[in-house]
Order: C-alpha cells, then sequence, then structure tokens
C-alpha cells in the first residue's frame, strides 16, 4: 500500500484525466492504426490535430498499454510523447 503522500503531482493530474476511460474497450480498428503509423513516437497534439485520433482512444489505448508514458513522472499535456507500444518496441524498459 502507498500513502497519498508517495503519489507524485504527475501521477494525480494523469489518474484524474484518466479515471472516466477505465474499463472502456478498445474501439474497432484503433490497434491497426496505430500499427500503421510511419513512426512509433508521436506527442499528444499530433496524435489530435494530426493523426486524427480522438482524446477517447488515447486514454484507452493508454489504460490499455497499446500506448505508453511515464504516468507517474510526466503530465499528460499536449506536448507530451506517446510512444506505440508493441512486445517489439525497443527501449521502453
Amino acid at each position: 500500500m502507498i500513502t497519498e503522500d508517495e503519489i507524485s503531482p504527475e501521477l494525480k493530474k494523469n489518474l484524474g484525466l484518466l479515471r472516466p476511460f477505465i474499463g472502456h474497450t478498445i474501439p474497432e480498428g484503433l490497434l491497426q492504426r496505430l500499427e500503421a503509423l510511419a513512426s512509433n513516437r508521436f506527442t499528444y497534439r499530433e496524435a489530435i490535430s494530426v493523426l486524427g485520433f480522438t482524446q477517447s482512444e488515447l486514454f484507452t489505448a493508454i489504460l490499455t498499454g497499446h500506448l505508453f508514458l511515464d504516468l507517474y513522472s510526466t503530465a499528460l499535456k499536449k506536448d507530451t510523447e506517446l510512444l506505440v507500444f508493441s512486445p517489439h518496441t525497443p527501449g521502453i524498459f
């Protein structure tokens, strides 16, 4: 068990943003769209404005492990870099 003092401000913010999307299922076709991207790294802003993803799609992909960011030390905002996770993604761990 951890105490509130051990939770970073970034994690608190991220949990607040993601909480409404807990339990959502991956929208049909989302995984294929992520896998088809030319780059597996992009910012949140690029994902919305250039790549055409919705906030709901991105947050659900984060919660299901298909998109990666360090939720503990990186606040999710427009310039946050997201990484498409697959078993072959180098350099995450």
